[in-house]
């Protein structure tokens, strides 16, 4: 996507009320694609990162949204880059079980799904105290006590370093002409069994989210777990990672809210709870006092 496109979308999206711009892409593509370096030569860039960073300093030059950065695993380095063009980043650790990238195994072939490296990514998030958001995958072959040992393993990198802002417990949804297309999905009671876990693994301070996209049909069960957090939601955009899962409408989550005695507030880049942690790393190009007011407005 060209720079202007990008913008493009960021203007069409602060108009519409968005107050954060979240650019996801794969692991490096680069490194493995010739289509991918042929395209990012093409725009004048020579990595994905120089092109996520280039993208995020204009979207911060040009409109009040603030970048949320998830371009896959990184070094201590690349994250240092990327760090005052940001509110926050983020990386699903998915699980911590290396048995899930042997052959046979949904992650086998997939360099960047190693736990390793992705845990390597969240330390070196921490050891920066970049407000980050991770989570893990349920119903992709994994036991109920691997689940529980990822968990336990971001809550750890949390205690040492304290910047896990938000914790996804994201359930897994068979997409078309990929491997696991045929393959079952976790039922919600499932997703559901997760939460007894949470409450006593995880610290208050770290917000609990499930995408409401997933669970459409289960949005009052869903309020009433637990999860103080739904995650982004574009009037804009479809959910790139998900387009088969359309948003709900917000004011339809806004009556379930009333209905569960629950309010919904607008969402930032960087959580409300770690806006109050001094600790953290917030560039100087963000308005804090800005970001705390938005925090404040209804839906």
């Amino acid at each position: 996507m060209a720079i202007e496109e990008a913008l493009e979308i960021a203007k069409k999206g602060e108009e519409l009320g968005c107050r954060e711009a979240l650019i996801t892409l794969g692991d490096k593509p680069e490194l493995r694609y010739k289509a991918a370096r042929d395209s990012l030569n093409a725009l004048g860039f020579e990595s994905t990162l120089d092109y996520v960073k280039n993208v995020s300093q204009e979207i911060l030059n040009t409109t009040s949204l603030i970048p949320h950065l998830n371009p896959g695993t990184m070094d201590i380095n690349e994250i240092e880059k990327l760090k005052n063009y940001s509110g926050s980043m983020g990386m699903m650790l998915e699980s911590h079980s290396a048995r899930l990238c042997q052959k046979g195994m949904p992650h086998y072939g997939s360099p960047d799904k190693d736990p390793n490296f992705r845990i390597q990514t969240l330390i070196c998030a921490g050891q920066q105290k970049i407000p980050f958001t991770t989570g893990i995958l349920i119903g992709i072959g994994e036991t109920r006590e691997e689940r529980l040992q990822s968990l336990t393993v971001i809550n750890n990198i949390f205690k040492e370093f304290g910047n896990i802002q938000e914790v996804i417990i994201q359930n897994f949804k068979a997409k078309k002409e990929t491997l696991m297309e045929n393959s079952d999905e976790p039922d919600f009671d499932e997703l559901l069994g997760q939460f007894p876990w949470l409450e006593k693994i995880f610290d208050p301070k770290n917000s609990l989210q499930v995408p409401p996209n997933l669970n459409a049909n289960n949005l009052v069960e869903l309020l009433k777990s637990g999860i103080d957090d739904l995650g982004g939601i574009s009037p804009l955009t479809i959910d790139h990672v998900n387009p088969e899962a359309p948003w709900p409408e917000i004011s339809k989550i806004s009556k379930f809210c009333s209905k569960t005695n629950q309010h919904l507030l607008k969402r930032t880049t960087v959580s409300a709870k770690a806006l109050q942690d001094s600790s953290l790393f917030f560039s100087k190009i963000l308005n804090l006092d800005f970001l705390i007011s938005l925090m404040l407005l209804d839906i």
